[in-house]
């Protein structure tokens, strides 16, 4: 089960990200290998694989999901998985483990369970899954939500195919189709859906198939939320990278600066920058988060729209991303496309993890800070065990970073008590702390939150 460790600290300042939603030329892998371009040879092999978050094999599986058989060989094999988001995961003890390929090498070998490969970029990646013996390996898993893509990293990418028709795809760099053994081949442009692709980028970009993000219209919001799951899922454990540097004035803690919150009463409209790409049951459930819990307690509203950049906003969404989650602050939204992103949240189940997604960004993109980071937190930080935590996968962050990220004392022009329920406090396990503190992520905004918004927004 997930543990709740998610500090999804979200960045205020944000890179833009490559890439076409159009279809181009395909070179595929015969350039690549004109070019002297060819991916990396098969990791050597494994004879055991340890997680450093302890993850367990839970089995998560519905009466909708789908369901996967794949045969192994001893050895390595290539895999894809077909759903946006494995819910059981059966291997017998022949599956040694797994890796993936991230920041031009291969990550340390996991162990296959539905904890490890839902972590990251999850099921958009491709796996090399190591065998001592011939086995069989079954999983379950949620069915695609909206359309397929991969982000991709400067150099060479493991990734499942975007689409089963690699030629529509808007890409001019090489791809290679991979064999059940691992091995590269030279594309003939038709995918395998079970089967990961080699895929080079010059720069960070975007592989997707074609669609429409130009067409305007209004997505009403209307409705109940769905009711949570019986328990929480897996946690990607993606921590986003907070650059308050490139901000001017810092982040300040549940306020934030007062010239960065919008008018009282506005109606901000977001522009949900992936159009059709993203099913309407993801923005209504947005919609809905933020009808419950920011409407209701102050005086501020949103609507929701489609359409190009061209089209009026002052918050602009976006999902189709490799960027993890982070928004700008509050009015700094204006200007900066896309102002907030939730990158490939629509792929995941929701639970209480998606809705503190949601609301903690949000929350951002009203003014508010956060609030581990507050003048009144005084929490005392286990300072060397979070440098070695934070410079390990996913996040790879230097003492540098983390410090900015975690131990910086923030301002306020609208000070709050501190609140270890806040929406923007970050979830932490109890060793990151000299006294045994911890705090877990909640799905809905505390009573201390209510009040900063009321008087916020009155």
């Amino acid at each position: 089960m997930k543990n709740s460790w998610k500090l999804a600290l979200a960045a205020l300042y944000i890179c833009g990200c490559g890439g076409g939603n159009s279809p181009s030329g395909f070179s595929g892998g015969s350039q690549g290998a004109q070019a002297g371009l060819v991916p990396p040879g098969l990791p050597a092999r494994i004879a055991s694989a340890s997680d450093p978050y302890g993850g367990i094999n839970e089995d998560l599986s519905a009466a909708g999901d789908a369901t996967f058989r794949v045969n192994l060989q001893p050895g390595w094999n290539a895999l894809a998985f077909q759903v946006d988001f494995v819910t059981q995961i059966q291997a017998g003890p022949e599956v040694i483990g797994f890796v993936t390929y991230e920041n031009n090498r291969y990550a340390d070998p996991l162990p296959l369970n539905t904890d490890t490969v839902n972590r990251g970029d999850g099921a958009s990646l491709g796996v090399f899954i190591y065998a001592d013996r011939a086995g069989v390996l079954t999983y379950r898993g949620t069915p695609h939500n909206g359309i397929s893509f991969s982000g991709l990293e400067p150099g060479w990418n493991l990734v499942a195919p975007p689409s089963l028709n690699l030629s529509e795809l808007s890409w001019n760099e090489p791809i290679f189709e991979i064999g059940r053994d691992g091995q590269a081949v030279v594309t003939d442009q038709s995918a395998d859906p079970s089967l990961p692709i080699w895929v080079y980028s010059s720069s960070i970009a975007l592989l997707a198939p074609p669609y429409d993000d130009q067409t305007q219209r209004t997505i009403t919001i209307s409705g109940a939320l769905a009711p949570l799951p019986a328990r929480n899922l897996p946690d990607s454990q993606i921590r986003c990278n907070e650059n308050l540097r490139q901000q001017g004035p810092a982040t300040r803690n549940l306020a934030a600066v007062s010239n960065t919150r919008w008018d009282t009463g506005s109606t901000l409209r977001v522009l949900l920058m992936d159009g059709n790409a993203v099913p309407d049951s993801v923005y209504q459930e947005v919609g809905k988060l933020l009808r419950d819990n920011f409407e209701a307690n102050c005086n501020i509203h949103f609507t929701f729209v489609t359409g190009p950049v061209s089209t009026p906003h002052d918050i602009s969404l976006k999902f189709l991303a490799d960027e993890g989650f982070s928004s700008q602050l509050g009015t700094n939204s204006r200007g900066v496309n896309p102002s907030m992103y939730l990158s490939n949240l629509h792929k995941r189940p929701v639970d209480d993890d998606y809705r503190n997604t949601v609301l903690h960004e949000f929350g951002h993109a009203l003014g508010m800070g956060h609030e581990h980071q507050s003048p009144n937190a005084n929490i005392l930080w286990n300072r060397e065990f979070i440098y070695n935590y934070y410079a390990g996968p996913p996040n790879q962050w230097d003492r540098e970073t983390t410090e900015h990220n975690m131990f910086l004392p923030l301002e306020s022009d609208l000070a709050s008590p501190f609140d270890p329920l806040s929406i923007m406090m970050y979830a932490f396990p109890a060793t990151f702390t000299t006294n045994g503190f911890s705090s877990e992520d909640s799905p809905v905004v505390s009573e201390v939150d209510k009040e900063w918004l009321r008087r916020a927004y009155p």
